[in-house]
């Protein structure tokens, strides 16, 4: 499928451990939603209260001077129309116990799972990978997966916070922000979360956004959705773990690895024949 002068495709996934993993997680993911369609049919800003989301709505003024349209504004058009809201499936809440300085952990320092405790009787696994860079605060991975590619060239997309939504996880953290070309590179995203300091416990509701998917580009973007095989999952694991085996490298350097090795096509090749 390729794209036309005013679209570009985009291939997307939910990925998890094929290899591992015996349960098909397909069910947990939603389409990406796009922003500014979002905006236009609510009218408000997502969250995670339907009764008070829908009394909003109702009480919302209909006629809207067009000048005072938000909706009419280019500037915020090219900001959303090509941003994609990525929601929670099911509502999360844990608590981040402190570290425990005499356990050993050979991932590093507190880096412990353990750590973690379950307060809601349903959730999203997670998991603590990385020590803390900032002052009283801890990192955890949520355990949720999308790849994004594209036939272009180069696509840069970025995964943030969701800045324009109504979101109350971010009183408790923010995804730890990041950006990179799925025109030379096949890598999952997976958030992971910054507690802000001394808090100690994050919850995110049902439906409610975990983050924004922002495409950098003038031209109109398509969502295709494809199912990951084991063959797409062995080519994301190489570049998700290129920092352990190619150390201290740029993106640009490994971009150009990945070119010079045929990666595009071989994994085009994969993705074509797993079209939903």
């Amino acid at each position: 499928m390729k794209s036309s002068n005013k679209e570009i495709v985009v291939y997307w996934a939910p990925v998890w451990d094929l290899m591992e993993e015996p349960i098909d997680w397909n069910i947990l993911y939603y389409e990406p939603e796009q922003l500014f369609s979002a905006m236009q049919q609510e009218k408000v800003q997502h969250i995670g209260d339907a009764k008070l989301r829908d009394t909003l709505k109702k009480k919302h003024k209909v006629n809207i001077m067009p000048h005072h349209n938000l909706f009419r504004c280019p500037a915020v058009q090219n900001m959303t129309k090509n941003t994609y809201v990525l929601k929670n499936p099911i509502e999360t809440y844990i608590r981040i116990d402190g570290i425990d300085y005499d356990k050993e952990s050979p991932r590093g320092v507190g880096c412990d799972e353990d750590r973690i405790r379950y307060l809601s009787p349903n959730w999203i696994s997670c998991d603590i990978i990385h020590e803390s860079n900032l002052v009283d605060c801890d990192l955890f991975v949520y355990g949720l997966r999308w790849i994004f590619f594209t036939e272009e060239d180069t696509l840069n997309y970025q995964f943030t916070s969701p800045w324009f939504s109504n979101t109350p996880h971010l009183k408790y953290a923010a995804v730890i922000p990041g950006k990179f070309d799925c025109g030379k590179w096949f890598r999952s995203i997976n958030p992971e979360y910054n507690l802000w300091p001394g808090t100690g416990e994050f919850r995110i509701l049902e439906d409610e956004p975990i983050g924004y998917v922002q495409f950098e580009t003038e031209h109109d973007v398509k969502l295709v959705r494809f199912q990951m095989n084991e063959a797409l999952t062995k080519y994301s694991r190489a570049t998700a773990m290129s920092s352990s085996w190619h150390t201290n490298v740029p993106l640009i350097k490994r971009y150009k690895r990945f070119k010079e090795t045929n990666m595009k096509k071989m994994i085009l090749n994969e993705i074509k024949g797993n079209i939903v």
